[in-house]
């Protein structure tokens, strides 16, 4: 009887050795993101200027700035062109000017993994631009 209860006890203490070092690999994080944004040839200009709409996604983590997805909206009139990020987190757009409008640029987040390693990215969105087109 004293050699089963043994037995169980190397069993369970096995078990349980497995099931603590299996999950103390886990990676799981999540990062904030930000954005940058650039408007050339500046803020103020004439009616059919092309645009220049650049900047940045900027991350402490490299997988959320690299081939990233980020949308060019118009305020208050939804997406005006969708693009993706280049490995430093670049972005641009070229959009050419027939009124007065206010723009920014939004990331939405991403995520990936399988339990139980999950990474997230955070959304997030640039400052808002006013074009004035005169």
């Amino acid at each position: 009887m004293a050699k089963s209860t043994l037995l169980r006890a190397v069993a369970l203490a096995t078990m349980l050795v497995l099931f603590l070092t299996s999950t103390a690999f886990a990676t799981n994080w999540e990062a904030d993101t930000r954005l940058t944004i650039k408007v050339k040839p500046g803020r103020r200009v004439e009616e059919g200027t092309e645009l220049v709409v650049k900047g940045k996604l900027k991350s402490a983590r490299v997988w959320c700035v690299r081939d990233s997805r980020v949308t060019l909206r118009r305020y208050n009139h939804g997406v005006l062109a969708r693009t993706r990020t280049d490995n430093q987190g670049r972005y641009r757009f070229e959009i050419v000017a027939r009124h007065d409008m206010q723009i920014r640029v939004w990331f939405r987040g991403k995520e990936r993994g399988v339990h139980p390693n999950h990474h997230v990215c955070l959304k997030s969105r640039s400052k808002t631009v006013k074009i004035n087109v005169t």
